[in-house]
């Protein structure tokens, strides 16, 4: 679990993502967003993460792990520099 939670944010602000393995991703590098879904061996739904590209780098954040998950992905949309 330890090395999946690396590309987690452990800060975002004006700049950008801080990575919780230390990272930081300015919102000048950003590139695209996906919607990632998470299933299990039988199919059924387990979460949904949004990875942020940054270049060579992502950033997944998963909002069911964080505090005020969805406020965070509110802030995170407001910032990307190219709304897609």
């Amino acid at each position: 679990m330890y090395l999946t939670t690396r590309s987690w944010p452990k800060l975002v602000d004006d700049q950008g993502i801080v990575l919780r393995n230390g990272k930081r991703l300015n919102w000048g590098e950003f590139v695209n967003k996906r919607e990632v879904e998470v299933v299990d061996q039988l199919g059924r739904h387990v979460t949904s993460r949004l990875e942020l590209i940054f270049g060579k780098n992502k950033a997944k954040i998963v909002p069911q792990s964080l505090a005020d998950g969805y406020k965070v992905l509110e802030l995170i949309e407001s910032k990307l520099p190219n709304k897609q």
